[in-house]
């Protein structure tokens, strides 16, 4: 069973190239952040810097 799985993700990434990859990264390596909003102020932003970061609330 874990190598038919291993077999269908073989057959899904089949046609990945590098070049599917933009040359600008910095929006594909953004993985969170928050937003907090009264009414339509901003009163607090934060970027994820990584896997694992959060806000330090």
């Amino acid at each position: 069973k874990v190598f038919s799985r291993f077999e269908s993700l073989q057959e899904a990434v089949k046609n990945y190239t590098i070049e599917a990859t933009p040359d600008e990264t910095s929006s594909v390596l953004q993985q969170g952040g928050m937003f907090v909003f009264k009414g339509k102020q901003l009163l607090y932003a934060h970027k994820d810097e990584g896997t694992g970061d959060h806000a330090p609330l």
